[in-house]
């Protein structure tokens, strides 16, 4: 079992650590309301997560699946503007 004054500097150490963590980064909101706005009106998760699930199906490796789904994300990142 600790000491008295062991306990204390190890209850001084953990303060002084959890002081050091808790300091806040500044927040840039006008980039933070940028990501919000992108994933609000222009995210297209759903359409490629129905494509990927309803289109191509399973992709168990080795699959033709596997293969039709690299193959389409291959295609939508080389052929898509961004």
């Amino acid at each position: 079992m600790l000491s008295r004054s062991s306990f204390v500097i190890h209850l001084l150490v953990l303060l002084v650590v959890v002081g050091v963590a808790a300091e806040e980064e500044p927040v840039d909101l006008e980039m933070v309301n940028k990501i919000r706005y992108e994933g609000f009106h222009r995210s297209q998760v759903m359409e490629t997560l129905e494509h990927l699930t309803d289109v191509i199906g399973s992709r168990l490796t080795g699959s033709p699946g596997m293969k039709a789904a690299s193959e389409w994300i291959f295609l939508m990142k080389t052929c898509r503007p961004e």
